[in-house]
């Protein structure tokens, strides 16, 4: 018997989350166990920080998958229209209200943990009084583009209900800070993997009962509020109360804090949706289709590097009240790490590109989608590094400075794209993404150099670019010119890759003694000596 193509994907869709999931929770029981009576040390809070969280992640990642797979036939291209534009909306109301709020009090809880509950009270009321700030004039926004007709009774209901489930994650977005801010990172993410499949079940009900976008803007409400409740038991079994109250200087420090945090969001949206609003009129649906296959998989990778950036933020906000040297090592550190995958995942994903966008949309995107992926793939080794360093530009409290790093690029990106996209389309929006990542990446490192120490890109980067050059090396040879199919070369010369880091002396004394130190089962880490883990670095 022919298995259908659709049913293929689900079935693997679900095979790979159930894996996932039984990590996770496997991960969860071993580390409940093997941290009892003890304090983890600094590398070993950084390995199960970040473990839990990619596998958070990837796992919410692949339930958006194998929701969109039943989704995208249920509401057909009107009803996924109609509720894009409602999702497009709540992004931005979502980050309005934020603020820049989260990533503010996981910096100011990492070097004070007693204000953990002044700024729980505090950031959830501020959350609360930016949204109701911000509702009039979404209500005259989608007014006014009803009584244009550019929408209807759907779209207006879905972003009334989309942004009443905001409410009940002020709370839940304030409790995340707290967790992170102590570096209990676990918490959150399993709360999100359980809300995650609550979603989905009410998503999944509430199309086949046939309610459309409306009926999936009211699950995410009751998603939403039935997720607040394990949020609320758990931060009070973390010892940290509420103090629910908002004095004026305390909500002018946050706003002023916050302000640049808040904009550098903004940008950073528009720094990647401003391409698909120029490619939209000049080239067409079909164009813009295709460049979003790109844009769904690289969004997938860059969850390594924001994982990571911010499983460190709460070490370096630390470190850059305590000790500047350490925080110094600590960049490099992470730099060199995140290098050491870009370029691998860069040189893979190249390769094979044509079957991975043969798996998520089928062979009517082919190969055009493919030629995107190929392009825009090799802007991660540069967004890997502007991601850390602008963690730690924050760190420092220079995100003020960020602002106009952010506008240049976004500058760079609307010029490019109106110059290059009506003569070479996706292709020249894919390569003008990478460019606008190098852009941005000078004045960071210009700060950097000025507020930390020069950062040393050619000693950290020449390791894995030449480990790399080898990979796409023999994958070429292997794949094409032996002829064994590109899974082989991606295969044997990520194998390569792995062997060419040993022979050229990238993973040390250094690093093994930060293995060891990963492993190693001693007693208790007094908190005064956390962060001697990476000080070596």
């Amino acid at each position: 018997m022919i298995v259908p193509e659709g049913a293929m994907k689900i079935l693997l869709a679900s095979i790979v989350i159930g894996v996932l999931a039984l990590a996770f929770v496997g991960a969860l029981v071993f580390w409940a166990r093997w941290s009892r009576g003890r304090d983890a040390n600094a590398v070993q809070l950084i390995a199960k920080n970040s473990g839990f969280l990619l596998l958070s992640q990837f796992t919410n990642k692949g339930l958006d998958f194998l929701f969109a797979l039943y989704m995208l036939r249920a509401l057909g291209p009107i009803g996924n229209g109609q509720y894009q534009y409602a999702i497009l909306i709540w992004l931005y109301l979502k980050t309005v209200t934020d603020f820049g709020l989260g990533v503010l009090a996981t910096q100011q809880i990492a070097h004070a943990p007693e204000r953990a509950g002044a700024l729980l009270g505090q950031t959830t009321l501020l959350r609360l009084v930016l949204l109701a700030i911000s509702l009039p004039p979404l209500a005259l926004f989608v007014g006014a583009n009803a009584l244009a007709g550019a929408i209807g009774a759907v779209q207006m209901g879905a972003v009334a209900l989309l942004a009443l489930s905001i409410v009940p994650t002020a709370y839940t977005d304030a409790a995340t800070s707290v967790f992170n801010g102590r570096e209990r990172f676990e918490i959150p993410a399993a709360v999100t993997i359980l809300g995650s499949l609550v979603g989905l079940g009410l998503r999944a009900g509430a199309l086949l009962v046939g309610w459309g976008p409306v009926g999936l803007a009211f699950a995410a409400v009751v998603a939403n509020l039935l997720t607040l409740g394990p949020i609320v038991l758990l931060i009070r079994r973390l010892g940290v109360r509420a103090a629910w109250s908002l004095p004026w200087g305390a909500a002018r420090r946050l706003l002023r804090d916050g302000g640049p945090l808040l904009v550098n969001a903004l940008l950073q949206s528009l720094f990647f949706t401003l391409d698909v609003f120029i490619l939209q009129p000049l080239k067409g649906e079909t164009a813009v289709g295709l460049y979003g296959v790109s844009i769904k998989l690289i969004n997938t990778l860059l969850i390594v590097s924001s994982t990571f950036t911010l499983v460190l933020f709460p070490q370096l906000a630390r470190q850059a009240v305590r000790d500047r040297v350490s925080m110094e090592r600590t960049y490099h550190f992470a730099v060199r790490v995140l290098l050491v995958l870009a370029l691998p995942m860069a040189v893979g994903v190249t390769v094979l590109a044509p079957e991975f966008v043969r798996i998520v949309g089928g062979k009517a995107y082919l190969p055009g989608a493919a030629t995107a992926l190929r392009l825009i793939v090799w802007l991660l080794p540069f967004s890997f590094v502007n991601g850390v360093t602008q963690y730690v530009l924050i760190a420092l409290g220079k995100q003020r400075r960020m602002t106009w790093a952010f506008v240049a690029t976004v500058l760079f990106n609307i010029v490019a794209n109106l110059l290059f996209v009506p003569r070479y389309s996706y292709g020249a929006s894919a390569v003008i993404s990478v460019l606008s990542e190098i852009v941005l990446l000078v004045p960071f490192v210009i700060w950097i150099r000025r507020f930390l120490g020069p950062l040393p890109l050619v000693r950290l980067a020449w390791q894995p670019l030449v480990a790399a050059a080898l990979f796409a090396l023999v994958a070429w040879g292997v794949g094409w010119r032996i002829g064994l199919g590109a899974w082989a070369g991606a295969v044997i010369g990520g194998a390569v890759y792995c062997v060419a880091l040993l022979a050229l002396g990238t993973i040390g004394p250094e690093e093994r003694a930060l293995v060891r130190r990963l492993v190693q089962r001693g007693g208790t880490t007094p908190l005064a000596t956390q962060e001697e883990g990476v000080r070596t670095y």
